[in-house]
């Protein structure tokens, strides 16, 4: 492994999602029960609900080493729903009921379509990106 790669499992405790207290794990508690296991779809191979596509993207961006999608651990899915489906979106800025529906939304849409949605409802210029 090139020593400036990190190693998704050797996250430990940060893959908890109680770390950023109890919106994440309502979320979390809410959607990952419906994403299921491996299994190769549509998207590609899958597993957790999150497609190989996806964990390649965000192993990219934060510098983290290939993995197979096939050999995520629950605790792997949960960190990268926890970074990239939660709060990179801001999702943990907003009340609880709504940050579940707007996770659950953004795991099954992208986070873009449904903070899209959500600004259509209130009125506001649907750019995809929450806050002014």
């Amino acid at each position: 492994m090139d020593s400036t790669q990190n190693d998704l499992s050797d996250l430990g405790s940060k893959a908890s999602p109680d770390e950023s207290g109890d919106k994440f794990s309502h979320a979390i508690g809410f959607t990952l029960p419906t994403e299921g296991g491996y299994r190769v779809d549509n998207g590609g191979p899958t597993n957790r609900g999150i497609t190989q596509k996806s964990l390649d993207e965000f192993n990219l961006q934060h510098n983290y080493k290939y993995q197979d999608v096939k050999d995520q651990t629950p605790d792997d899915a949960q960190f990268v729903y926890k970074q990239k489906y939660f709060q990179d979106p801001g999702f943990d800025q907003l009340p609880q009921s709504t940050a579940t529906n707007m996770f659950d939304y953004g795991v099954n849409s992208g986070t873009g379509t449904a903070i899209k949605a959500l600004q259509n409802i209130v009125g506001a210029n649907p750019d995809g990106h929450l806050g002014p």
